[in-house]
């Protein structure tokens, strides 16, 4: 759906992709990448997690996880974003940086037709910011070895605004739970029912918990 309709959201998760995870060491499986660990400039993964946050307000959660294992790259990614919206202001005008700040009210408001199908719907504006603001915080406690999978479940169900080619942050943390369980998700989520997306989805995050504590939960290496 999202490349058919060119949304944004399909580039958004590929640099999030790039941000938190390394290449595959076998098929379908998401291996988690460090950002802390060095290899890639500062800068560089400062604007993949920057430009996120920076296109849509309501999804900060890779910069906040950026900021926890590599600080110096979050505010390096910020200062670029900043500096490049001030280049370009007098080009934009200050109307459409406004419209831009106005993204998390819009997005939580129960009667703007685009809102989707959140986790907040028809609840007030100010439930969809705070249970935006509590997934992205909670991207500072979730475990590190799980951050990328943990960080886009989190950008998923903290979404004030939520349509379908959002939930592809979800994939990595769906590669991660036993395979037969994603299955199910995926199913119930394919419905295109505000039911079956957070049956599947709470599918997805109960079980990606839980494996914390029993790891059979989650999709075991091939023998």
């Amino acid at each position: 759906e999202g490349i058919i309709g060119g949304n944004v959201q399909v580039i958004l998760v590929a640099g999030f992709v790039l941000l938190f995870f390394d290449r595959p060491t076998r098929s379908w499986a998401a291996t988690e990448r460090d950002p802390s660990t060095a290899g890639r400039p500062a800068a560089a993964d400062g604007i993949l997690g920057a430009a996120i946050p920076a296109l849509k307000l309501s999804q900060p959660h890779a910069w906040v996880a950026l900021l926890r294992r590599r600080p110096s790259a979050a505010l390096a990614g910020l200062g670029l974003v900043g500096g490049f919206a001030l280049l370009t202001l007098p080009l934009v005008g200050v109307d459409s940086w406004v419209a831009w700040a106005e993204q998390l009210q819009r997005a939580s408001d129960p009667t703007w037709f685009l809102g989707g199908a959140s986790l907040a719907a028809g609840l007030p504006a100010v439930v969809g910011v705070a249970i935006a603001g509590t997934t992205a915080a909670a991207c500072l406690i979730v475990p590190l070895a799980r951050l990328g999978a943990w960080t886009g479940l989190l950008t998923v169900v903290g979404a004030p605004s939520l349509r379908m080619f959002g939930v592809l942050f979800a994939l990595p943390a769906m590669l991660t739970i036993r395979r037969e369980v994603a299955l199910i998700a995926a199913a119930a989520i394919a419905t295109y029912t505000l039911q079956g997306l957070w049956l599947g989805l709470f599918l997805v995050l109960g079980t990606l918990l839980l494996a914390e504590r029993y790891p059979t939960l989650r999709e075991p290496a091939p023998r």
